[in-house]
């Protein structure tokens, strides 16, 4: 699941039925409803070997070996062999720097003249494959599952956003606009400038203001709440979710989100509140009541 986003560098190896896991509940029984997302990173030549579960937040080092059936539960140092339920670094690999990059390949080609003597030809076919994915000119893929990963889920997110939004989203592009006015958000006795966007849907919001809306929590990083009527949407994917971003879900439901994230979901940008140092502390882990009103 890469709701929290996914980073697979160049070389590396995954091996059959592995999971990268994103997403989690709270362990306190009152809030265990409530999700919660933290990107998982796998950095250059890492080999995740058959079955393994990486949990959110996790960062597997350069080169680092993540035995069968193992779950990594916290960060995996560069050059480390890890085993077990929770993983454990079991071996340090010693590893020329300037061989480094081959790495993943040599344990290939090993395996391969080891129990496959004289195999080629199909049995190399997927390093080829491989091979000609990684050098093309995007080097680092983010947000997706390489070599057979199931994200059924995504596909079922992204049903349910289309009809939530009642038509198809644009691609993936920068939600850039013209930046033109500001308004405020406060919460309790702390008050944010927004920078709101020149756009059809900011301009319908600040027409509404004064408005004080009962913002739910959500995922651990977003607050969201109803807005009285329905605004002009232009719905477009982001890919990244920063820290401060005010965004429209669907057509009617204001988001301000207090975490930086990777997603797949799409939403019109309404503005942006530059100064968000204490944002998240100010919206606390309950349900704020905010206040968005002009200059």
């Amino acid at each position: 699941m890469d709701r929290g986003g996914i980073t697979l560098e160049d070389d590396v190896l995954i091996g059959p039925k592995v999971n990268l896991i994103t997403i989690s509940h709270p362990l306190d029984p009152s809030t265990r409803r409530a999700t919660y997302c933290a990107p998982i990173v796998i950095k250059k030549g890492a080999w995740l070997r058959a079955a393994v579960s990486v949990m959110p937040g996790v960062t597997i080092g350069q080169n680092a070996v993540v035995a069968a059936n193992a779950v990594a539960t916290r960060d995996v140092p560069d050059n480390a062999v890890v085993a077990g339920v929770p993983a454990r670094v079991v071996k340090h690999l010693h590893v020329d720097r300037s061989e480094a990059a081959l790495l993943p390949f040599r344990r290939h080609d090993q395996w391969q003249s080891s129990r496959c003597p004289g195999a080629t030809g199909a049995a190399e076919m997927p390093y080829r494959r491989l091979r000609s994915l990684l050098d093309r000119p995007r080097r680092s893929w983010t947000g997706i599952a390489l070599l057979g990963l199931a994200l059924s889920s995504i596909a079922g997110g992204a049903a349910n956003e289309l009809a939530a939004l009642g038509s198809a989203p644009r691609s993936e592009a920068p939600m850039a606009s013209q930046e033109t006015t500001h308004m405020w958000m406060s919460v309790g006795t702390q008050r944010f400038a927004v920078t709101v966007e020149d756009n059809p849907t900011a301009r319908a919001l600040v027409r509404l203001l004064p408005v004080t809306l009962e913002m739910a929590e959500l995922n651990g990083n977003e607050k969201h709440g109803r807005l009285p009527r329905s605004l002009p949407v232009d719905a477009m994917r982001p890919g990244t979710i920063r820290t401060g971003d005010v965004l429209l879900y669907g057509n009617d439901t204001l988001v301000v989100f207090y975490q930086t994230f990777r997603s797949s979901y799409s939403y019109t940008r309404i503005g942006r509140i530059a100064e968000s140092a204490g944002l998240a502390q100010a919206l606390g882990p309950g349900d704020p009541r905010v206040t968005f009103t002009g200059l």
